[in-house]
């Protein structure tokens, strides 16, 4: 799983989330930009994992 949360994280930092963000202002804080990294890496592997899964019923 961490070469799947590395990748997470590597797209996170390639995303251009902060452009469709409501406090994009100039309100972010470093905490409330954690919290959206965190969403976009936690989004991501439940992303991976439902197309693994998918993958394999097609398979079958």
């Amino acid at each position: 799983m961490a070469s799947i949360k590395k990748e997470a994280w590597l797209a996170n930092g390639r995303s251009h989330q902060c452009e469709k963000c409501p406090f994009g202002d100039g309100r972010c804080t470093l905490e409330l930009h954690r919290v959206c990294g965190n969403n976009f890496v936690e989004g991501f592997i439940k992303g991976v994992r439902f197309i693994k899964k998918r993958m394999k019923e097609d398979k079958k």
